[in-house]
């Protein structure tokens, strides 16, 4: 279970993957402030929705009844919210995955743009389809085990340029 809460926490936020810096550098703010809303970023998602979510779990005692992932989470907000909050939840997890896309997204068209300019800009875009189309039709722990092996794959370079600025 830890496992799984370390990965879905990289995932939600990129803490830890160093790949944020690519998204925080293209702002206009000062490096400072910006340095400061990529804290908060993490603060916001890691310590208070994620605090929140388990604390939900834990008063329920849902985790009790083996469940796994978002089917003990969805029966948590069902006992304390009713009804309402199953479909709270369900348009949380909907946004959540939206903007998940959307910010890997730009930081996969940040890193293009740098490397190779414009010229496979194009691609990119109609590329990056692929995996959300395939992905409707595959079963939820591969579509999760997809995610992780595509986070994973993001830390690679860092841990290489790491290497080489030591």
């Amino acid at each position: 279970i830890i496992s799984k809460g370390a990965s879905r926490g990289i995932f939600a936020n990129d803490a830890g993957t160093g790949t944020s810096t690519t998204v925080n550098a293209t702002s206009n703010n000062k490096p400072a402030v910006q340095g400061m809303w990529g804290i908060v970023e993490v603060a916001i998602v890691s310590f208070i929705m994620c605090t929140l979510t388990a604390l939900v779990v834990m008063t329920t005692n849902t985790w009790s009844l083996g469940l796994d992932g978002a089917p003990v989470v969805l029966e948590s907000f069902k006992l304390v919210y009713g009804s309402m909050g199953r479909i709270i939840l369900c348009l949380m997890i909907c946004l959540f995955a939206y903007t998940t896309y959307i910010g890997f997204y730009y930081e996969y068209t940040t890193c293009i743009k740098y490397l190779f300019k414009e010229k496979l800009y194009w691609l990119l875009r109609w590329l990056y389809l692929i995996p959300l189309v395939v992905a409707v039709f595959m079963p939820i722990e591969a579509v999760w085990t997809m995610a992780d092996m595509a986070v994973g794959f993001i830390i690679i370079p860092n841990i290489i340029a790491l290497f080489i600025l030591i």
